[in-house]
């Protein structure tokens, strides 16, 4: 449809409807299809911001102005601003997270508390800001590059090439990233779902810290995944305490310290029966007294082993045999480590 010699109010309400849509348009195209000026471009545009900030929209809403090309596009502004309290949590939890390097850090937190909060949040912050020592700058290519380049392979179903080091082995491998999650220091791709391959054989690894990930390349597309290749990122948060892939088991436990931390740390845990102590049951500090058994739906990974090895001495695994008998095994060889029968 022709546009030639639109004027007025007709021609404004084009072109907002245009920016509506989130097309970027240029002065110079404007003028030439609706053959006007380019100063009667931009007092549209004028009439245009005037028309959301009578709407009540300046909040959501903001034509952005692309510097000294003419060109404008509707940009939708966060449309909940962070409170300061808000600020400052996130501000803690970024910096707890140790995921970047303090060259990537830096401006992320500035760009959160913002040059008027700064002034009033930084010194909340200082201590964990001035000791902040997250990837190290000479380590590791950039975690932010090669999490573009994954993010946008997922997008697009792109195979990835790349040199990973693991247990200080150095293999090229090719994968089709399903996924990133960030867990225990360390922003993670995963190629495979929660039951994927996550051992010692580096070259059948399916997940991997973009940390040890160097020389990340495209090298073609590949079919999109289905549904049982993808990972669940919020299920296996919740099937293991440590970010390792493994098959999906119940574990039971009975719990000798305060079963809270088993709540806290696994929210789906169901409290079973209070067991009958055992006649063999030995005399336990006093903070250990109570005993309370759960099911957990978990995985059998090196996440979950991990962790009952770190409560070794506060639970008793009572199923499954192959955890209960990994679990009694490992204690041995720390007690024959330190000469003890």
């Amino acid at each position: 449809m022709a546009t030639g010699g639109l004027r007025g109010s007709k021609r404004t309400v084009m072109i907002m409807l245009r920016l509506f849509t989130g097309a970027a348009l240029t002065k110079t195209a404007l003028a030439s299809e609706f053959q006007c000026s380019e100063s009667s471009v931009q007092r549209d545009i004028r009439e245009i911001r005037a028309m959301i900030a009578e709407a009540g929209l300046a909040e959501q809403f903001q034509i952005s102005t692309a510097a000294g090309r003419g060109t404008y596009q509707l940009k939708q502004r966060s449309a909940v601003a962070l409170t300061p309290t808000q600020r400052l949590a996130v501000g803690q939890i970024l910096l707890a997270s140790r995921g970047l390097s303090n060259t990537e850090m830096a401006p992320i937190l500035q760009a959160l508390l913002g040059q008027v909060e700064a002034a009033a949040l930084k010194p909340l912050l200082q201590s964990d800001w001035q000791q902040y020592r997250g990837v190290p700058d000479e380590a590791a290519e950039s975690v932010l590059a090669t999490l573009a380049v994954v993010v946008q392979a997922i997008r697009e179903h792109a195979r990835l090439r790349f040199t990973y080091t693991f247990n200080g082995q150095a293999v090229v491998l090719e994968r089709v990233p399903t996924a990133v999650f960030f867990a225990d220091l360390y922003f993670f791709m995963t190629s495979g779902c929660e039951s994927a391959y996550d051992d010692l054989d580096v070259t059948r690894l399916h997940k991997f810290a973009l940390t040890s990930m160097t020389a990340v390349r495209r090298v073609g597309r590949a079919a999109a995944p289905s549904q049982a290749q993808r990972l669940e990122t919020g299920r296996l948060r919740q099937h293991t305490a440590l970010p390792f892939l493994g098959n999906p088991v119940t574990l039971v436990i009975d719990y000798f310290s305060d079963p809270q931390y088993v709540r806290d740390r696994f929210p789906q845990a169901k409290q079973l029966a209070t067991p009958v102590p055992e006649a063999n049951w030995p005399t336990w500090p006093g903070w250990t007294q109570q005993r309370v058994r759960f099911a957990i739906e978990v995985n059998d990974g090196y996440g979950i082993r991990m962790w009952l090895l770190q409560q070794a001495h506060m639970l008793k695994v009572i199923e499954p045999t192959a955890l209960r008998d990994y679990v009694i095994t490992r204690m041995q060889w720390t007690l024959a480590s330190y000469g003890a029968q």
